[in-house]
């Protein structure tokens, strides 16, 4: 419910009490994990508040932080769907955090990507006159 909570103010635009709603829950679950380690489904919900706390991190632009979360996240997915492979939805889950991760690699290296693009670019540039002179 807290993470519900949590996605209304994601529409709302505030960051700030959005994530304050997602630590409660990340908070609470976290504890009930410690306590009845072997129930999946607390497990599964901590994973869901790790993706959470992630979503928000991205929407403050703190990928770091985000990308350590989805991979927390990452982690109990592959235990559960290792756990139970016919398990359609943690492995549907796993996907998911899959994605996350790799949304945030190609955000946060996309400034070096084009970089490295444009810098490859203007090599070729540089090349055309000699290809061109020596082709005529």
């Amino acid at each position: 419910m807290l993470i519900q909570f949590a996605r209304n103010y994601e529409i709302l635009g505030d960051t700030s009490k959005q994530f304050a709603r997602v630590k409660e829950a990340y908070d609470l679950l976290a504890g009930l994990v410690a306590e009845k380690p072997d129930d999946k489904t607390y497990q599964r919900d901590l994973s869901v508040a790790h993706d959470e706390v992630g979503d928000v991190l991205v929407a403050r632009g703190n990928l770091t932080e985000a990308l350590e979360a989805y991979r927390d996240s990452l982690a109990i997915s592959e235990r559960l769907a290792k756990a139970d492979p016919g398990n359609a939805g943690w492995q549907y889950d796993l996907g998911i955090s899959h994605e996350r991760i790799g949304d945030v690699l190609v955000e946060r290296d996309k400034e070096k990507f084009i970089e490295r693009l444009t810098k490859r670019g203007e090599v070729c540039k540089a090349k055309m006159p000699r290809v061109v002179a020596r082709s005529e």
